[in-house]
C-alpha cells in the first residue's frame, strides 16, 4: 500500500462521517475510547500523532500498516476539527464505532497473522 492510497483511504472516511452528520446519523465519542478518558482529549492528540508519524517513519508502510495509519489519521482528524471521533455504524452486539475504528482492528488483525506466518522483513525500512 502506497501513500496515496492511505489518503484516499482516509478522504474516503471523513466523506463518510461528513454525510453521516448531515442527516444526523452519528454519536460523537470526544473520550479514547468506549467513551473514557475526555480529560485527557489534548495529550491523546499528541500521543496519537506522534504514534502515526513514527509508525510512517520507522516502518515500510505494507498493507496492515497502511490500514492502521489510515484509521488512525481518520479518527485524529475527527479529534482536532470535530471535537471527538465521529462514530455511526450501530450494531446490537458491540460499541458504536466507525469505519476508521475497523482499519484499525482489520489492521492488527492483519500485522498479527503477518508477523506469526509472514516474513519478518517486510516490516524493516
Amino acid at each position: 500500500m502506497n501513500k496515496l492510497k492511505v489518503i484516499g483511504i482516509v478522504l474516503v472516511d471523513q466523506g463518510i462521517k461528513q454525510l453521516m452528520i448531515s442527516r444526523g446519523v452519528f454519536q460523537l465519542n470526544p473520550g479514547i475510547a468506549f467513551g473514557w478518558g475526555n480529560q485527557w482529549q489534548w495529550l491523546w492528540l499528541f500521543f496519537n500523532l506522534g504514534l502515526l508519524v513514527w509508525l510512517m517513519l520507522k516502518f515500510k508502510l505494507n498493507f496492515p500498516l497502511g490500514l492502521i495509519i489510515s484509521g488512525g489519521m481518520g479518527n485524529w482528524l475527527d479529534r482536532v476539527f470535530r471535537g471527538g471521533v465521529v462514530d455511526y455504524i450501530f450494531l446490537p452486539f458491540l460499541p458504536v464505532f466507525n469505519l476508521s475504528d475497523a482499519l484499525i482492528v482489520a489492521g492488527g488483525v492483519s500485522l498479527m497473522y503477518s508477523l506469526v506466518y509472514g516474513s519478518k522483513s517486510n516490516f524493516r525500512r
